[in-house]
């Protein structure tokens, strides 16, 4: 096995070495002084070797303080303010079991479909035991130090005892190991399909735990702190059976040969063709189905009703799922009213954190996704499409299009939590209630110009559907980090309302300023 650890940490060095490089040639200006020798060059690799070191050690404490603070440790304090600190330690515990089964559903990185891993097990024909035993004990040594300086501080604060802040990360990589016991038994059992993510109800699952994570706690009933902490302690036992069940597996390699299939990871063009497909399988094939209208509204106009169901699906789905949300917290509201000041602050604290969820909640790179394989990719072809003047026409049928869509869920949350403000004692502020009803919808469509204007402005795409701009995932990279950091600021209700409707409207019209500049040299099919 130690043969095995050595080859893995080679293996995902260079490649993400040689990813780092590559990503480094992909951002303009940069790409024309870096030659394609530079792969061969020791000295830059020992700089993206250094990159790697830096990233790999943001994975293993970063992450876990931005998980344990904010989807953890504040909500426990919330809700112990709420319903008093003696329970806070008995919160605290509560969120992180349910989210940490969650978890491992979710976020278990034990057959992830990682070019190394398939140039390891396929290619190089490593034996897939040692590789995978020898890949999870690192992932799981990781998880643990990761987790233990935060749980200790978090514990501790919360009011938990200390010696139960130790066995908490190890609770958490033992309820990782029995689930991923079961799912290995299960493929025994059943003599194949390893396929677990894309199953609907694990999705049920993980939504209803997610619900069981922080309702309960809210409600004031929590699972008791003591209880709590001998379920981290038996999964902590568990997960050393888990384990051992691992080590003495005989079916990796079958698992392996259907979750690093080589359709998607070396065989480019069936993994187009399989992507055309599951599109192509969303699209109504009803001949009948025409417009009255003319131009490039009338093409549009046909791509919307023949893609009624990509388009529309999500959103309805986002929009049952928030409507059944905000019922429940106006639920509690009405029948639990020790609870509203708390829930209170959530629609006139709760802005900076919408803004993050709507960037969640908006679908712009699947609709431009959509737009690039199933219209311009011809389209594109075509020299009278990229004029200035049709370019900005079909930018704002497009931005109208996509702004309808990404706004039902926007419109449910703006009235939900304005009835949640007033079920919940109301506003002395009038003004309150415009900023939610006008400001939440202004963010759906701010998310909406900023993504179809990076479609624009940077068409990543190539002839093959694939994603080849570096700019374009940096730019998406930075408007994740800037809705996070944005969860960071206090502003004022009506200052953060105010700078979000009036941000939205001039970005539209810079939008349209933009596009109409600069549209015709890069609304391109790439090479």
């Amino acid at each position: 096995m130690l043969e095995a650890l050595k080859n893995n940490l080679k293996l995902e060095t260079a490649y993400l070495v040689n990813s780092i490089i590559y990503s480094l040639k992909q951002i303009p200006l940069i790409k024309k002084i870096l030659p394609q020798s530079l792969y061969k060059s020791t000295g830059l690799k020992i700089f993206a070797g250094i990159i790697m070191v830096l990233i790999k050690t943001m994975e293993i404490f970063l992450y876990k303080l931005l998980y344990i603070v904010f989807l953890v440790a504040i909500p426990a304090k919330g809700i112990s303010e709420l319903h008093g600190d003696d329970a806070h330690g008995a919160f605290f515990l509560h969120i992180l079991f349910f989210l940490t089964i969650i978890g491992a559903f979710l976020n278990n990185h034990l057959f992830d479909a990682e070019k190394h891993r398939y140039y390891a097990v396929i290619l190089m024909r490593m034996n897939a035991r040692d590789h995978t035993i020898a890949y999870y004990s690192v992932y799981l040594v990781k998880l643990i130090i990761g987790f233990l300086p935060f749980t200790i501080i978090s514990g501790k604060l919360a009011g938990a005892p200390l010696w139960s802040c130790f066995v908490l990360p190890f609770g958490i990589a033992g309820i990782k190991l029995i689930y991923n016991a079961v799912m290995l038994y299960n493929y025994k059992k059943k003599a194949g399909n390893f396929d677990i993510k894309s199953k609907a109800r694990i999705y049920v699952t993980v939504f209803l735990l997610l619900i069981a994570s922080y309702i309960p706690c809210l409600a004031g009933i929590p699972v008791p702190a003591m209880i709590t902490i001998v379920l981290f302690c038996l999964a902590a036992v568990g997960g050393i059976a888990g384990f051992i069940y691992m080590i003495g597996y005989d079916l990796y390699r079958p698992i392996y040969q259907e979750t690093l299939n080589t359709t998607l990871i070396d065989n480019k063009a069936v993994a187009i063709d399989t992507r055309k497909k599951n599109v192509e399988n969303t699209i109504s094939a009803d001949t009948s189905i025409t417009s009255s209208k003319e131009g490039f509204e009338f093409l549009n106009d046909l791509f919307v009703k023949r893609h009624a169901k990509l388009l529309w699906k999500s959103t309805m789905i986002i929009s049952a799922i928030c409507s059944v949300l905000l019922l429940v917290f106006i639920g509690i509201a009405l029948f639990a009213p020790d609870s509203r000041s708390t829930l209170k602050a959530i629609p006139l604290k709760g802005l900076p954190y919408l803004t993050f969820i709507m960037y969640f909640l908006n679908r712009g790179t699947g609709i431009t996704q959509a737009l690039f394989m199933n219209c311009d990719h011809s389209l594109l072809t075509y020299s009278v499409y990229k004029q200035r003047t049709n370019i900005l026409k079909m930018f704002r049928i497009r931005l109208r299009e996509i702004i309808k869509i990404n706004i039902v869920p926007a419109v449910i949350i703006a009235v939900g939590l304005t009835a949640l403000l007033a079920v919940c004692g109301g506003s002395g502020d009038p003004l309150d209630y415009i900023i939610l009803l006008i400001s939440v919808p202004c963010i759906s469509i701010f998310f909406s110009v900023h993504y179809l204007t990076i479609y624009y402005l940077l068409q990543p795409y190539n002839a093959g559907t694939e994603m080849k701009n570096g700019t374009y995932t940096l730019i998406t990279t930075v408007t994740y980090m800037g809705c996070y950091f944005l969860m960071q600021c206090r502003f004022p209700t009506h200052t953060y309302g105010f700078i979000t409707i009036v941000t939205s409207i001039l970005y539209c019209l810079i939008a349209c300023l933009l596009v109409y500049r600069f549209a015709p040299n890069s609304f391109r099919i790439r090479n």
